[in-house]
């Protein structure tokens, strides 16, 4: 009888040893969750921190992450064989320091049954020369300005940092006498407002030695109602093409780099043409050659170093493409995107002695976004 008890609960534990197994067995198969990126440092958004942080983040996963999966990209490039990874956690730290702005970390990595995971996200290195002031019509219109129709058509310019109205005599005058009037005259900040897409506009944009002195901002809304971009290049490359120094203005929203929201901090940005275009409000853009800022002239640079960091912080709005724009509207360089954070530097040994650089920047959303230039010049 004992015998048969014995056989007995030794059938009922076999049973129910076999009957965990295939339940642990099926929510294993059945497993269909990523694992999960948490605890990462520095954090998301963090600003101003040391040129040398070390990056960490902590994974997790219920079956065990596949640490032959994992990889880490630092502003694009794989930094996986230079990092440390122990148990749950992986580490990073680089070899050189940050260069001043925005670093963008992505960490990929899949459990034992191929559910796939990502993290991207990015930090400051160095405080900032400027902040990223975004001017809206109203901002642009609390100004001191004075607009003056010109070439008796509905093209105007924009006189800033004056209310005096003296200056609207200068209408009854061609171009070339205008800018030689406002050369003369007091340190004014002028733009230059086509009201169409026409080229004809200031007189096919004739280059002006006078009017390049003076005129640093010129306003590229795109008038053609048939076409969906906010921005229009025409004007902006006969206008570069011809040797004009002009940053991008648009009376809806205008991104000006400036220390402060001052006037004359604000003033002194639109005089050295530090300016972009965008129509997405929660666009940032950092663009430097040679860690110079969009606007400057570079003189007798023996390379060109690239620097370009773009951080939209709506995820949605995905970037496209980076068009690197120079003489001519040539595409020197189309960096190809696929998420809201971008970054990229490279290298230029080979330029024109006096050429220039600005970007075009394409996201979802009819998202659009045009930089100020950066100038070259050679002795």
């Amino acid at each position: 009888m004992k015998f048969y008890k014995f056989i007995f609960l030794f059938f009922i534990f076999v049973v129910f040893f076999m009957y965990i197994n295939v339940n642990t067995l099926n929510s294993i198969s059945k497993d269909n969750t990523p694992p999960t990126i948490k605890i990462i440092t520095p954090s998301k958004s963090e600003e101003y921190i040391v040129s040398k942080p070390t990056i960490k983040a902590r994974f997790y996963d219920k079956n065990g992450v596949d640490l032959s999966s994992i990889k880490i990209y630092v502003n694009g490039k794989d930094v996986t064989n230079k990092s440390k990874i122990i148990k749950n956690t992986i580490k990073y730290k680089p070899d050189k320091k940050f260069k001043r702005g925005t670093q963008i970390v992505k960490i990929i990595l899949s459990d034992k049954f191929q559910n796939k995971t990502s993290l991207e996200w990015y930090f400051t290195v160095g405080t900032p020369i400027y902040k990223k002031i975004h001017v809206s019509k109203e901002k642009f219109e609390s100004l001191d300005t004075l607009k003056i129709p010109v070439n008796s058509s509905e093209d105007e310019i924009t006189i800033y940092n004056t209310k005096d109205s003296s200056y609207k005599d200068l209408s009854k005058l061609n171009m070339e006498s205008i800018y030689k009037e406002l050369f003369f005259k007091d340190s004014l900040i002028c733009a230059l407002n086509p009201k169409s897409n026409n080229i004809k506009s200031f007189n096919y944009m004739k280059y002006s030695y006078y009017g390049d002195k003076i005129f640093s901002l010129i306003d590229i809304t795109n008038y053609d109602t048939s076409d969906k971009k906010p921005f229009s290049l025409k004007i902006y490359d006969e206008a570069l093409n011809n040797g004009w120094h002009l940053s991008p203005i648009n009376t809806i929203f205008t991104t000006i780099l400036s220390t402060d929201l001052s006037k004359d901090s604000l003033y002194n940005a639109l005089k050295n043409r530090r300016t972009y275009v965008t129509n997405s409000q929660n666009l940032n853009l950092d663009f430097n050659i040679n860690g110079c800022q969009m606007g400057s002239t570079i003189k007798n640079p023996s390379k060109l170093n690239f620097n370009i960091s773009i951080v939209d912080t709506k995820i949605q709005n995905t970037i496209k493409n980076i068009y690197i724009i120079s003489n001519n509207k040539k595409i020197i360089k189309n960096i190809n995107c696929s998420s809201n954070l971008a970054k990229s530097e490279f290298t230029l040994n080979e330029f024109e002695k006096y050429s220039y650089y600005y970007l075009v920047i394409i996201q979802e959303n009819n998202k659009m976004t045009v930089s100020a230039p950066i100038w070259i010049e050679s002795d």
